[in-house]
């Protein structure tokens, strides 16, 4: 039977989010949520520690890091799609743009090396709408200034409409999924069609553009990729026509 790793950064808001996410959209999925419990930027110094990633990969490392014997078992099955999930932290002293880089190259295929999702700049961006009914045009243009990073969950809370996420219904995650899918097109600045999949290369380039807004204006567009897994995952699922009424 087919298994899925999901491996999220922090201890516990990420993995309780994606065990609600699992079980809107995919309840009887076999899945294993481990927490990474620090950032991204320690994770690529730890996997290419000696500049040679095909040496140790990702279950080995995580396996290393386990002091609990029985769970170290967990990183000697076989999973059909490895799934990770980090923050995009350039507030760290270790921010490296050309590393996050090459991360994202490496990690992009969920049933090879594993597929990797940035939020920028962290997982908060997720509840970062100042109602359910908010406009594309208004989500698509919010963004967050490099000075305010370091309040970010602050400001989230203080602007947000709901971030009680633990009692969303499938039309509140639906409207987020939209938010953010049709916000990825709109960075990338292409029109809405048929084949909406934010792929790997869409994810390559989606942190091109973070990357460099950071560093010329000193802003991040406000984004979380992770939710767009699960549209990945069947888009079939998903009707995006307006249905907010619902709510």
């Amino acid at each position: 039977m087919s298994k899925i790793l999901v491996l999220v950064e922090g201890k516990k808001r990420e993995s309780i989010l994606f065990k609600k996410l699992f079980h809107t959209y995919n309840p009887v999925a076999n899945k294993e949520i481990i927490s990474y419990t620090t950032n991204i930027h320690e994770l690529y110094g730890k996997l290419f520690k000696d500049n040679e990633e095909d040496s140790r990969n990702l279950l080995m490392l995580l396996r290393s890091r386990e002091k609990d014997e029985n769970k170290k078992k967990i990183f000697d099955e076989h999973y059909s799609e490895i799934i990770l999930i980090f923050d995009f932290d350039p507030q760290d002293s270790l921010y490296s743009a050309e590393k996050l880089a090459r991360l994202i190259r490496y990690f992009s295929n969920s049933t090879e090396n594993g597929r990797l999702y940035i939020n920028y700049p962290m997982v908060e961006s997720l509840f970062h709408l100042s109602k359910w009914d908010e406009s594309q045009e208004i989500f698509n243009n919010r963004y967050i200034s490099k000075n305010d990073l370091m309040n970010y969950k602050k400001i989230v809370g203080e602007e947000t409409c709901d971030n009680h996420f633990r009692k969303f219904t499938r039309t509140q995650f639906d409207i987020l999924i939209k938010l953010n899918l049709f916000k990825v097109l709109f960075l990338l600045n292409t029109p809405p069609s048929e084949k909406l999949l934010c792929d790997a290369e869409k994810l390559y380039h989606i942190f091109e553009i973070e990357s460099n807004a950071l560093e010329k204006q000193e802003v991040i567009y406000v984004l979380n990729t992770c939710i767009l897994y699960f549209y990945e995952y069947k888009p079939s699922l998903f009707d995006f026509s307006d249905n907010r009424d619902e709510l």
